[in-house]
């Protein structure tokens, strides 16, 4: 396959996404310089700085790690930075694990009162 044949290819896969999710669904690294994507603070500055502002807000923000490497930490003192920064905001969790602690979220910030928590069994109903 030329150069040639290879962007053209590639401009009808932007094309056909474009058309299907909306304009900017599909981009080249060239042309997202006009994207603004809106961070939200994760309560920890070092992954602030890192992620060039904190959590990208309406995208899909994945914590991934070794057991006991802190994970549920990152995003429960991510909820209680957001909590903070929009203090009228409910926020929801679906915890997969079963494993929230109210008594440990309290103690770090959490405002639970204003959190709802889906608990399902399967991992399937909760992305339902």
């Amino acid at each position: 396959m030329t150069e040639g044949e290879k962007n053209l290819a590639i401009d009808k896969v932007i094309e056909a996404m474009n058309l299907k999710y909306g304009i900017g669904a599909l981009v080249r690294g060239k042309d997202a310089t006009g994207l603004k994507i809106h961070r939200i603070k994760s309560g920890s500055l070092a992954l602030d700085v890192c992620t060039g502002g904190g959590w990208a807000q309406g995208r899909v923000n994945e914590i991934y790690g070794p057991y006991s490497g802190g994970k549920s930490y990152l995003w429960q003192v991510t909820l209680a930075q957001i909590q903070k920064d929009y203090p009228t905001a409910v926020c929801a969790l679906i915890d997969f694990e079963q494993a929230f602690d109210d008594t440990w979220a309290r103690t770090i910030g959490i405002k639970t009162d204003n959190l709802l928590i889906s608990s399902p069994d399967y991992m399937e109903d909760g992305l339902e």
